[in-house]
């Protein structure tokens, strides 16, 4: 088995710029090393820029949400352990889980890989590694993940309780120790983007802080468990019309599944089948004249509801309301053959 690197690329000044546009209700995000950034941002083509996206404010956000148990863990003990004295298998499947963080569709997985990797080469090209050294980089890694080691999701959710005058106030000074920059650009208007290397605490406060200030909070979606933007904080919504579709037919088939252990109910269904089957047979047979047929089914459809709103109520007991529709039955069976008879009698 041979030793395996991470397919990620080696820069200089890694950092995450992240801007948000609070008209488009957009946030813009670009990985890569800081001049090069500056310059694509100014309008160069040849710009290198690792990852560049634009998506819906919140998705950094959730994006730091999804928490990475064991997988960081694996990948620190790996960096920070001398080559040499490791099981190598160990090392490979922790350099693999290195090149999924970078190739995913999270980007702050992608920018932690980035930064871990370049810190890693940083630290190596001392040949005079020491203590010092290892416990620098293992406290380097700590602060790099934060944002996905403390429940961020947990703590949002608890400061949109309402306890609190602010929801970033259940954010402890411990949460704020870290640093970022802010630089402006000037294409389109002046826009303003704060830029991460060691930390993505920073980004994260300055993303809630806009959103807050919208009057729009974080809930997962009752239905598919999606993290997403409502403008309630303790009232459950849902993400999207689908998934309002969805919840429709799932309360629906929950009434139905109710309604089918009560008699009443069971019998009403049963009885206005009756009625309904047997006017589409009338129909299917083309008799001349089945709105007699019909008219006394309209009847029967208001008379049955009223009474079985009776019964429901307490007014009507389920055994009389049981015996008119067995007369209702027998009702339908009448005009049926009448109906049919005054055909043939028509035909001959």
């Amino acid at each position: 088995m041979d030793r395996i690197y991470p397919i990620v690329p080696e820069l200089k000044e890694c950092v995450l710029a992240f801007s948000i546009n609070d008209k488009k209700q957009t946030e813009h995000i670009l990985i890569g090393e800081l001049q090069e950034i500056r310059a694509a941002l100014n309008g160069s083509n040849t710009a290198r820029i690792l990852s560049e996206t634009k998506r819906p404010i919140g998705s950094l956000i959730a994006d730091c949400c999804h928490s990475i148990p064991g997988v960081m863990s694996d990948i620190r003990v790996a960096l920070s352990t001398e080559e040499s004295s490791q099981n190598l298998e160990f090392w490979n499947n922790s350099i693999e889980s290195l090149n999924q963080l970078y190739n995913s569709n999270n980007e702050s997985f992608k920018f932690f890989a980035l930064r871990v990797w370049q810190e890693y080469k940083i630290r190596t090209k001392n040949s005079r590694r020491n203590s010092d050294d290892i416990s620098f980089f293992i406290n380097f890694i700590e602060d790099l993940t934060l944002p996905v080691r403390l429940s961020l999701e947990s703590i949002i959710q608890k400061g949109q309780s309402g306890l609190s005058d602010s929801p970033l106030d259940y954010f402890d000074n411990t949460l704020l120790n870290g640093s970022a920059k802010l630089f402006y650009n000037n294409e389109n208007g002046v826009q303003e983007y704060i830029v991460a290397d060691t930390d993505l605490m920073p980004v994260v406060i300055y993303s809630l802080k806009h959103i807050y200030s919208t009057h729009q909070y974080f809930q997962r979606c009752k239905v598919c468990n999606k993290l997403f933007l409502a403008h309630t904080a303790n009232i459950p919504t849902l993400c999207s019309d689908k998934c309002r579709r969805t919840q429709s037919r799932l309360n629906k088939r929950k009434y139905d599944k109710a309604k089918k252990n009560i008699s009443y109910e069971k019998d009403y269904k049963n009885s206005y089948m009756y009625w309904y089957n047997k006017l589409e047979k009338l129909k299917k047979a083309k008799v001349v004249n089945y709105e007699p047929f019909e008219k006394a089914f309209q009847s029967f459809c208001m008379d049955a509801r009223v009474k079985k709103r009776a019964v429901k109520d307490g007014s009507l007991s389920v055994s009389s309301f049981n015996s008119w529709m067995l007369a209702q039955r027998t009702k339908a069976d009448e005009i049926m053959s009448q109906l049919l008879a005054g055909q043939s009698h028509i035909e001959r």
